[in-house]
């Protein structure tokens, strides 16, 4: 009944039955909705839609569905008016009843066509089928609810696929795997790319992923950030303190959600700062990967993204809760070295440092593989004897590049073996200074441009190019396998006369013969060029005087190209982890208690039951211990790398409560602060309640 609840609400109800014929999805579906849409005393507006929907039903002699075969349509008076059983299975027999309202019923708010009503009580049945003895058959049907027909209709879609989907719901993407580094009044989150990038919904089958959105909690994932409400006042979600989603079409309220903001289309990232943060404070924080809009079929899927998780302390998912503070006493930064060991690649390699907590003592190996594309690299890990990163593609700049021991790879790979103008010059020997020729230096590509480095050396016994044997005040050489090499030159268009075709000017070819991979090959073409004449006007006259500085002997141009990353690049990364073993007694005068003094509660407690007063710029380990002003001892706290959640860094908490499990009295205390090969340290604070 729609509604249950009134005076004979029963009464007045329509409905409407879709077969399978007309609708794939939703038929064998009947639906029922109120009259005249209002429950007398209960509702003025707005009733409910309900219906019957046959999801599976017994297969027949032909091997499909049989589907709804019987509709038995009935007055509720009528239907328990049946005396018996035997009279309700006549009822199975019928086959679909024929529809009572052709035109719209006067009673019916909706005036719909082709309905069943008023007052609908209803027998639904599939058969004959045969059964064997130990057969099993599957009879499923789901009684479906909406707020109008609208909302009806889309949940009974939903409730079909998924019960086609074998209850594969609609999901976000895969949670990102977030690390939290806590520095002072900041803190560092950062997360790889994969899995949430490349997941696959169940539900559909389509990746939609669209971005990440950063939310932050003082109240221990309590509520995390300010509210979105709807009309109703109800809670929706929160507003993320960031969020980074792909550059593309998507941007601004999708339609299926309207309290669901999809992003600016700001580009992806996979770190971010929080600045401006209290030190001692635990904040939680929680990174949420989010997808877009989905379809299928005639189904849109709202956005969905991961939940805040009510554990921060587990490994490897979404949720984090870290508490910024200064790094512990006498702590020195890690450090790296990246050297290029082998081959001769100019790719750039970059390694940027997330976490220097987690920077060990550690040798790495980046290695290349392009024996068939995609080119990928690899990090090997020494200490694990292991490969740590496996097979990136990412040559770019990309930050998508998976972090390990709390660093992070970016590699810019050369596109081509190019010309590198910028790097190109001239030099004059043996003095080592720029050379005093104003000759541009180009390199033009013949047909199999190799990875090498050349110099064009002026010397005095010069050398002669093949083919027409022209004599030339310079030798080509090779580099980078340190071979002098053979030339054909070819006279620029501009050589007017016999004597400048027969020798080497301005803008002449000098193409490079090589031998690559034991066969003859014409590999670049490199070009001399003197600057053009410059005009002096003087009065009415213009002349043009030749500015040109000819190259000397000792003169040299250095040629450099452009060279990606091939199998025989090795780089290593040597690590140094960071250390607090320089610590000194000295370092301990900057421990400070805060609050001091304590009044009746402190900005660190996050929950009323919890009081908390905190330790500063301690070194990372140490014990501290608590007196009372006539040296009584009232709790030993042992500060360690991970103690409280604090990660061991330079803040301790005290909950107020001696080693006896009972709170403190007010009063003034004396704490004593011993670090091992480090020294002590004295001082005081109050509590007032």
């Amino acid at each position: 009944d729609c509604p249950e609840e009134g005076n004979n609400e029963w009464t007045d109800d329509y409905a409407k039955f879709i077969s399978i014929d007309e609708d794939s999805v939703l038929g064998n579906f009947l639906y029922i909705w109120d009259g005249d849409d209002k429950a007398e005393g209960y509702l003025e507006k707005g009733v409910a839609w309900q219906g019957l929907k046959m999801l599976e039903t017994p297969v027949g002699p032909d091997g499909n569905q049989l589907g709804l075969t019987t509709l038995s349509i009935a007055t509720y008076d009528d239907f328990y008016a049946l005396p018996t059983q035997a009279d309700l299975y006549d009822e199975l027999t019928i086959g679909i009843e024929r529809i009572h309202n052709v035109t719209p019923h006067p009673g019916d708010w909706t005036q719909t066509p082709n309905t069943y009503g008023p007052d609908v009580a209803s027998v639904h049945a599939s058969g004959p089928f045969d059964l064997a003895p130990g057969q099993t058959v599957t009879f499923t049907f789901a009684n479906i609810f909406g707020v109008n027909k609208a909302d009806l209709m889309a949940n009974t879609i939903l409730c079909q696929l998924l019960y086609d989907k074998n209850y594969n719901v609609a999901a976000p993407p895969i949670q990102p795997n977030v690390r939290a580094v806590a520095g002072d009044q900041t803190v560092l989150l950062y997360w790889d790319a994969e899995p949430s990038e490349s997941s696959v919904d169940p539900l559909t089958g389509n990746n939609t992923f669209q971005g990440y959105r950063i939310y932050r909690s003082t109240s221990r994932g309590v509520s995390w950030g300010d509210p979105i409400t709807n009309a109703q006042g109800a809670l929706v979600g929160y507003v993320p303190i960031a969020q980074f989603d792909l550059n593309d079409d998507i941007s601004g309220t999708g339609t299926a959600n309207p309290y669901f903001y999809l992003g600016d289309n700001t580009g992806l990232q996979h770190k971010f700062v929080d600045r401006n943060l209290k030190n001692g404070v635990e904040y939680w924080y929680a990174v949420c990967a989010y997808d877009g809009e989905d379809v299928s079929g005639d189904l849109v899927i709202p956005p969905v993204e991961n939940p805040q998780l009510t554990d921060a302390d587990k490994v490897g998912d979404n949720t984090v809760r870290v508490v910024p503070q200064k790094f512990p006493a006498g702590f020195e930064q890690p450090d790296w070295e990246l050297n290029h060991v082998q081959g001769a690649s100019t790719a750039a390699i970059l390694l940027e440092v997330l976490n220097p907590y987690a920077m060990l003592d550690n040798t790495y190996n980046i290695l290349i593989n392009d024996k068939r594309p995609p080119k990928t690299f690899s990090v090997f890990d020494a200490a694990k004897n292991d490969t740590i990163v496996r097979n990136c593609t990412l040559f770019s700049g990309e930050e998508y590049v998976p972090a390990f021991d709390g660093m992070r790879l970016t590699v810019v790979d050369e596109e081509a073996i190019a010309f590198d103008i910028q790097k190109s010059y001239w030099h004059a020997t043996p003095t080592m200074d720029t050379a005093a020729t104003n000759y541009s230096i180009q390199l033009i590509t013949a047909s199999n441009p190799i990875a090498s480095d050349y110099e064009v050396r002026f010397t005095a016994a010069g050398d002669t190019a093949f083919g027409p044997k022209i004599p030339v005040p310079f030798e080509i050489v090779n580099v980078t396998t340190n071979q002098k090499l053979d030339f054909i030159l070819v006279t620029s268009p501009t050589d007017t006369t016999t004597a400048m075709r027969n020798s080497w000017t301005s803008g002449d070819k000098l193409t490079l013969r090589e031998t690559v991979a034991g066969a003859i090959k014409f590999t670049w073409t490199i070009v001399l060029t003197a600057p053009p004449l410059k005009m002096v006007i003087s009065g009415d006259d213009t002349t043009y005087q030749d500015i040109s500085i000819l190259p000397q002997t000792g003169d040299v141009a250095k040629i450099y190209t452009r060279k990606p990353l091939t199998a025989n690049d090795v780089y290593e990364i040597k690590t140094t982890a960071s250390t607090t073993a320089n610590a000194t007694e000295k370092d301990l005068d900057k421990i400070n208690v805060i609050p001091n003094p304590y009044v009746v509660t402190s900005s660190y407690e996050t929950q009323p039951w919890i009081k908390e007063l905190q330790f500063h710029n301690l070194p990372e380990r140490c014990e501290i211990r608590i007196f009372t002003v006539s040296g009584e001892l009232v709790q030993i706290l042992n500060h360690e790398p991970g103690s409280k959640g604090y990660r061991g860094l330079s803040v301790e908490a005290w909950d107020l409560w001696n080693y006896n499990e009972q709170e403190v009295a007010f009063g003034v205390f004396i704490y004593h602060v011993k670090a091992d090969g480090i020294g002590e340290k004295l001082g005081k604070f109050a509590i007032i309640k």
